[in-house]
């Protein structure tokens, strides 16, 4: 996330998608909530310019739950992004 926005990693601890990352909001909020359910999901996301360059990206987007280390119920979420537009260029 924080090369796709161009904002070092600690500017994006307590913040939701939309404030650094509108463009991708609309298209992660329902990845995210199925997260917080307790249910991974996985989709490629398509964006604009990014930081480093002016053309469209592709990203494959794995969102899962983290759990609590006691059993508990779910206290987060992740996410990995992989950036996979040469593979959709190549398509």
């Amino acid at each position: 996330m924080a090369r796709r926005d161009g904002l070092p990693v600690e500017d994006h601890i307590g913040k939701t998608i939309a404030e650094v990352a509108p463009g991708i909001s609309e298209q992660t909020a329902p990845l995210l909530e199925a997260a917080l359910r307790g249910e991974a999901r996985e989709q490629e996301i398509r964006t604009g310019a990014d930081a480093d360059a002016q053309s469209q990206h592709a990203w494959l987007a794995h969102w899962f739950p983290v759990f609590d280390l006691d059993g508990g119920g779910v206290v987060g979420a992740g996410v990995s992004l992989t950036d996979i537009t040469e593979a959709r260029g190549a398509e």
